[in-house]
């Protein structure tokens, strides 16, 4: 079973506090900035669907992929077009989307390098020529300081979650232990989910970006158009 299969059903109850309108704004006033004029939009893990769904209101034509049935299963009661899928060999001919983005942290779930180059070379060889590609990525610092919050709570009608991290300094990687109890009847069940996320600098990062063939590299501090520097938690990377 993969991660999130167990939580599909409360994770937007777990994430209501992300706005996912705002976080899609933004997003569109860099494709703005960067002279975007394409209309096909691959939103790559896309989850149960919460960024697929503003990117729609702009009039993009979106198709969303991730790897989780179970999310995908919560994502398609929201009338998103859906697409069950591998990010490092997506199954789309070569120069099918004007634009890929992927927001959330998701490809600070891919631990190996030579993974991370795999869904870089994917994403280039399904872009159209002058498309563009915006992730974000949690920072080694950021997962650092996500790991000194200590625990937290978070719960909702139906469910109640513990999430527990810890941070390793040597490989960068933070760990979560999540425990979600879901209400049933009169009683709970448990289901206990391990993530881990790696941060990546952003030297790091566009080496891997160079070596997939992309050729214009930017990164802002996320939200913003600032230049990240050492403490900068998350980083918008835009790459054509």
């Amino acid at each position: 079973m993969r991660v999130f299969d167990r939580i599909a059903p409360f994770y937007d109850g777990m994430m209501q506090d992300i706005d996912y309108d705002g976080w899609i704004d933004y997003l569109v006033e860099v494709m703005k900035k960067k002279g975007f004029k394409g209309r096909k939009i691959l939103d790559l893990a896309c989850g149960t669907g919460n960024s697929s769904i503003p990117l729609k209101k702009y009039g993009y034509d979106v198709v969303g992929i991730d790897i989780s049935l179970s999310m995908l299963r919560e994502a398609g009661k929201k009338g998103v077009s859906l697409v069950y899928g591998d990010a490092r060999v997506l199954p789309f001919k070569d120069s099918s989307f004007d634009g890929v983005i992927s927001i959330f942290d998701s490809l600070n779930y891919i631990m190996d390098d030579g993974e991370l180059l795999q869904v870089f070379m994917s994403v280039r060889r399904v872009l159209k020529e002058g498309g563009i590609f915006l992730f974000d990525m949690n920072t080694p610092f950021g997962l650092r300081m996500i790991a000194l919050q200590g625990d937290e709570i978070r719960e909702g009608e139906d469910f109640f979650s513990v999430w527990r991290h810890s941070y390793d300094e040597e490989t960068k990687e933070i760990t979560l232990h999540l425990v979600v109890f879901e209400r049933n009847g009169r009683g709970w069940i448990r289901y206990d989910e391990v993530h881990r996320e790696k941060g990546r600098t952003k030297a790091e990062v566009f080496e891997l970006l160079e070596h997939a063939g992309f050729s214009s590299l930017s990164a802002y501090v996320n939200f913003t158009f600032r230049r990240p520097d050492g403490r900068t938690k998350r980083i918008l990377y835009v790459a054509s």
